[in-house]
């Protein structure tokens, strides 16, 4: 899925199409976040940080899906992009109903991009529309120089998505896998849990590359079809 910006760039956005509320693996510490998304998206504006691991993109492409779901128009913008990308990018996103903000670390600090995205804080709230911001850290805002900025940030209801542990990675590695409809058994689960970085994003990755392998070979998810896509031996 592609979203157009004002400044006539074109983002081209994967929208994740297995990232919903319902596909994201919950722990007792994240319970209150997701209730708060699943009733509340379009009421609050929303800023939630934690690790890179943690599932905080999962969580704003389930909020895209959910905006599409119920009607609304939504637009992904993923910061860790933003050195291909100019300020005004973020021109004019209160076109939309709901804007979600991935990665904000990557501008703090960087004056010319405060300022936009403090001018697109403010059109967004002009116009009603409601923003889902992420980072890695809550101390992204001690690192945001422009101050007007912070307290935009500060006004939103803040929540840390917590990690979630190895039984629980595992679970969400064989629901998204069950979701795909792929049949893979838990004994190539326990390989790739092995053997795999233990963070949710690359095995998700890795999860899909070997989609794309059995689909290619018409063959079924085997640690020998595992070992071939990734040269592990």
């Amino acid at each position: 899925m592609s979203f157009s910006a004002p400044d006539q760039l074109t983002l081209d956005v994967k929208l994740h199409a297995y990232d919903t509320f319902d596909n994201f693996i919950e722990s007792k510490k994240n319970e209150q976040l997701l209730n708060q998304l699943r009733s509340e998206l379009f009421e609050h504006n929303i800023f939630i940080w934690g690790r890179f691991s943690s599932g905080r993109t999962h969580l704003l492409h389930a909020a895209l899906h959910h905006a599409k779901e119920s009607g609304r128009t939504a637009v992904y913008i993923p910061l860790r992009d933003s050195a291909s990308l100019t300020p005004n990018f973020l021109k004019n996103i209160g076109k939309f109903d709901l804007v979600c903000i991935d990665d904000a670390q990557y501008v703090a600090g960087d004056s010319e991009w405060e300022m936009a995205f403090f001018a697109a804080f403010n059109n967004a709230v002009e116009n009603g529309s409601r923003l889902f911001i992420s980072s890695t850290y809550e101390q992204t805002l001690s690192g945001i120089k422009l101050k007007d900025l912070v307290s935009r940030l500060q006004s939103c209801l803040t929540f840390q998505i917590h990690d979630l542990d190895d039984d629980r990675k595992r679970a969400a590695v064989l629901q998204q896998a069950n979701a795909r409809g792929l049949g893979i058994s838990e004994p190539v689960v326990d390989y790739l849990m092995a053997r795999s970085e233990r963070s949710l994003p690359v095995l998700m990755e890795l999860l899909e590359r070997l989609d794309d392998k059995s689909l290619q070979q018409k063959r079924r998810i085997t640690i020998p079809l595992v070992k071939e896509a990734t040269g592990w031996l």
